[in-house]
């Protein structure tokens, strides 16, 4: 071998080398931004499924909810169906009552409207009829007893049951149907209370 041979294979043998280096630097390098791409690749999976999870945890949560109020609002929608079909239920009671009953009911309704002064009693025609006559000396006793009188009037009001107390241009309403609408509140809460407490 010559000496230019044995520069050449030198010169070739340090390149080899050189190359080799550069090779397995490169290696390393690429090994390393592979190691570095999978951990970021990693933590980028590990985010979405937090977020995804998150996301399914929302909805659940949403479903959860809006189950939850069809619940409460369907269960509140019958409640105050029985609440309305008992109220109408002691309407027609009421309004199915005997003489003898209806007209005690209807006493008692006098005597928490009656005041003093000269007052007139209008009832149904239907009612006008069936006056019992100790409940007219009832009423005179009641009026009495709060200073005043009160005449039943023998024309008859358009209603359907109970009657209407006036007192010159003051009429009060003390029709069943007033009564019940205007305590309506109050039945409905006592309704309540006695069902679902």
């Amino acid at each position: 071998m010559t000496g230019l041979d044995k520069v050449q294979n030198q010169i070739l043998a340090e390149a080899k080398e050189v190359a080799q280096g550069k090779l397995n630097e490169a290696n390393q390098q690429a090994k390393e931004m592979i190691e570095e791409a999978q951990k970021e690749a990693d933590k980028t999976l590990e985010q979405m499924n937090r977020k995804s999870d998150e996301t399914v945890k929302k909805y659940e949560e949403k479903m959860e909810s809006s189950i939850d109020m069809e619940r409460r609002t369907r269960l509140l929608s019958e409640k105050q169906g029985i609440i309305n079909e008992m109220t109408n239920r002691a309407y027609e009671k009421i309004k199915a009552l005997d003489d003898v009953s209806y007209f005690a009911f209807l006493l008692e309704i006098f005597k928490g409207h009656v005041r003093d002064g000269e007052g007139v009693l209008y009832f149904s025609a239907k009612d006008l009829e069936r006056i019992p006559s100790d409940f007219l000396s009832e009423i005179e006793k009641a009026s009495k007893e709060k200073g005043g009188s009160v005449t039943v009037s023998k024309e008859a009001k358009n209603i359907e049951n109970g009657f209407v107390l006036a007192y010159g241009d003051i009429e009060e309403n003390c029709t069943i149907k007033a009564l019940f609408d205007d305590k309506k509140d109050l039945l409905r809460d006592k309704i309540h209370q006695i069902l679902f407490s």
